[in-house]
């Protein structure tokens, strides 16, 4: 699992998503956290509801679908983003949600197979949200994501690995 420290607001991915948390286990009734997985492959959208079972997660393949939902005042603990998609990419996501609600924009993370072309490089060069490249570990992304969760308001650095 590859992922980078967000610079933004000097939050990392452990500190953006506040204090929602899973509910199995819990005996309390805190906030199920939310989770948005946009990927243009349905099949890996699936697995990844699968495999974060233990949130309310909801799944798109669509940006502009992402964009209505956000504009409408919905909200998300952690938005899990394909960065190469062919209708609108996660870059161009990214740009519309910062600007309609940059708090939702830093809950982003990014999930690539690896930048393939200049733009996609460049972006994720500049962007200081977090990356994970695939193939990813999920037991790690569950635990990124209970981490983030877990931390509160103060950020918590994660270490840095590129392919």
């Amino acid at each position: 699992l590859g992922t980078r420290p967000s610079e933004t607001d000097g939050q990392s991915i452990s500190s953006v998503a506040g204090s929602a948390a899973p509910r199995r286990g819990s005996g309390t009734r805190a906030r199920m956290a939310r989770i948005l997985v946009v990927d243009d492959e349905p099949a890996l959208g699936a697995a990844l509801r699968r495999s974060l079972r233990d949130y309310d997660v909801v799944v798109t393949v669509s940006g502009q679908e992402v964009l209505a939902r956000v504009a409408s005042g919905e909200r998300f603990d952690f938005i899990l983003c394909d960065l190469t998609m062919p209708a609108m990419g996660g870059d161009e996501l990214y740009r519309e949600i910062q600007r309609i609600a940059p708090d939702q924009a830093l809950r982003i993370v990014f999930i690539t197979g690896g930048a393939t072309t200049e733009k996609a490089r460049a972006f994720l060069e500049n962007v200081s949200n977090p990356i994970i490249y695939k193939p990813y570990d999920v037991t790690e992304l569950r635990e990124m994501i209970r981490t983030g969760l877990a931390s509160g308001p103060k950020p918590a650095p994660l270490t840095s690995s590129r392919p």
